[in-house]
Formats: C-alpha cells, sequence, structure tokens
C-alpha cells in the first residue's frame, strides 16, 4: 500500500460523510414544507367556516380526506421512488402540494377544498414523506439508522412549529386566500430548486454506505445488476417475514390508535383556543409549540433505538 492510498480513502470516507449529511438535509426540508403546509390547514378552518358558513365537521373532514390519501398513496410514492428516483417523486409531491394550497386558494365551494386541501395535499404529502425518505436514508446510513430517520423526520415537528403560526401570521395580515397563495408559490418555487439537485449522486452511496467508521465493512463487490437482484428478492422476503410477525401488526396498531387520537383534536385546536378568547396567532403558537414537542420526542426516540434497542 503506497502513502497515497490512507489519503485517499480519507477523503472518499470525509466525501461520503458530507453526502451523507446533505442527504438528511434534503429529507429534513421536504418534511418540513410537506407536514407543515399539511398541518397547517388547522389554521384555516375558522376562516373558512366564517367565510362560507361550513360546519367544521365538514371543514375536519378535509383532514380526514388528507390523511386517508396520504396513507394510501405512501406504497405507490415508494414504489415510484424505487422506479423513477427521488428527483420524479420528489418534483411531483412538492409540485402536488404546491397546486393543492393553489386550488384551494381559489375555492368557493367545499368540494375544491376537498380536491386542493385533501386529495392532493395528502398525495403530495405522500411524495415527500419519511416512506421516500427512509429509502433514501437507508441507502447511505447502516449504523445509526434510527437516529438518522429520527432527524430527517424531525422536520415535520419543525414544519408543525413554523408553519402553523406563519400561516396564522399571513390570515390575519392579508386573508386566507393570499396565504395560501403565497404558501402554494413558496411550494412550487422549490421544485426547481429539487429538479436541479445533484441526485445521481445523492441517491447512489458508495459501496460502503454509511458514514459510521465502526460500521462492519463489505469485502465484495457485487455486480450492479445482481445489487438490483438481490435488494428485489430482500424486500420481498422482509414484506413476507413482516407480514408474519405479529409485532409488525401490534406496531401498525400502535400507528393507527396513536394516529386516531391525535387527529379527532388536532384539527380543531386552533379553532377552539381562538373562539375561547385567545388571540389567533396565540393560539396558532400553542399548536406549533406541539411540532417543537414532537420533534424532541422523535430525535429522542431514535436516538434510543440505536443505543438501547
Amino acid at each position: 500500500m503506497t502513502d497515497t492510498e490512507p489519503r485517499s480513502e480519507a477523503r472518499a470516507s470525509d466525501r461520503a460523510s458530507r453526502l451523507a449529511i446533505a442527504v438528511l438535509a434534503v429529507a429534513f426540508v421536504l418534511n418540513f414544507a410537506g407536514r407543515g403546509l399539511v398541518e397547517g390547514f388547522s389554521a384555516f378552518v375558522l376562516p373558512l367556516e366564517q367565510a362560507f358558513g361550513w360546519p367544521r365537521s365538514a371543514l375536519t373532514g378535509v383532514v380526514a380526506t388528507q390523511m386517508l390519501v396520504s396513507g394510501l398513496a405512501a406504497p405507490v410514492a415508494g414504489w415510484l421512488f424505487d422506479r423513477y428516483g427521488p428527483r420524479t417523486v420528489y418534483c411531483a409531491g412538492l409540485a402536488l402540494l404546491g397546486a393543492a394550497v393553489l386550488l384551494a386558494s381559489q375555492a368557493q365551494s367545499l368540494w375544491i377544498v376537498y380536491l386542493g386541501a385533501g386529495v392532493l395535499m395528502g398525495a403530495g404529502a405522500a411524495a415527500t414523506g419519511m416512506v421516500c425518505a427512509a429509502s433514501l436514508i437507508g441507502r447511505w446510513y447502516r449504523a445509526r439508522l434510527s437516529t438518522a430517520i429520527a432527524i430527517a423526520y424531525a422536520g415535520s415537528g419543525c414544519g408543525v412549529l413554523v408553519m402553523v403560526p406563519l400561516s396564522q401570521a399571513m390570515i390575519d395580515t392579508i386573508g386566507w386566500r393570499a396565504a395560501w397563495l403565497s404558501l402554494g408559490a413558496g411550494a412550487l418555487v422549490l421544485v426547481p430548486v429539487c429538479a436541479f439537485l445533484p441526485w445521481a449522486t445523492l441517491s447512489r452511496p458508495p459501496q460502503e454506505p454509511l458514514v459510521d467508521p465502526a460500521a462492519p465493512r463489505a469485502t465484495t463487490v457485487s455486480p450492479p445488476a445482481s445489487q438490483s437482484d438481490q435488494a428485489r428478492a430482500a424486500l420481498r422476503a422482509a414484506l413476507r417475514a413482516a407480514w408474519r410477525d405479529p409485532a409488525y401488526w401490534r406496531l401498525s396498531q400502535v400507528f393507527f390508535f396513536t394516529a386516531l387520537a391525535s387527529y379527532l383534536v388536532t384539527p380543531q385546536v386552533v379553532a377552539l383556543l381562538i373562539e375561547g378568547g385567545f388571540a389567533p396567532l396565540v393560539a396558532a403558537s400553542a399548536y406549533g409549540l406541539a411540532g417543537l414537542l414532537s420533534t424532541i420526542g422523535i430525535i429522542g426516540s431514535g436516538w434510543s433505538s440505536d443505543r438501547i434497542g
């Protein structure tokens, strides 16, 4: 071994580490944007009710539609992500989010809100959310994978922390239509930014992922086609194993009932606090605080998972 080989390996390792961090940053921002726009709908419930006289049950039904579409679209987004890559799926997701908000801003009837803030936003959130992010992050991180995924997922909590109060401040200043127009334009601005990211590099890590030098090193290199076949076979085997594993179904129940309990209340929190006498921005900020607490919990659970199991 020559003296240049260790230096070359060190440079390659440093570059891989920087790229892995960049992948985390991209996933964080996309979760921030997607979840921030989704949860921001809570700030629009009362203005829509006051503008059109629609019952609150009908407006919170938009959130139910949004969550249902997001859940159904997530496996499709994952399949498209594997087939067409992150550039296509992420740009499409951001475009859907932008279109959803722009469409909702022009609503004169309730079905337009359902189509925009419900269907399109749910699909966009699925494409920019953790299903695709986990796939991408898993290519780069072997050790500390749970922590890495938690950091990316924390973007959702930060999105709630920032976007809900921001949405309310914009509603108070320029009205709900202009607020949605501005947020939709912001989402669309991210599309060309996302398109020009170096996805060929970000989506294809070195043969030995992961930035932890303590992680085990691969000793052989398979041809790309063989790697692809092995990955598909491993995925099928993992899905079959999960389907038969009671722990998988128990975990699914935890997610289901957690979401059920949470979203029975949260879409109405801002409106209820305002009606209770709190200033609109204070009400929205209280909702945003839940995002901060969520971020702390998410990162803490990921860190604990890597160290405790």
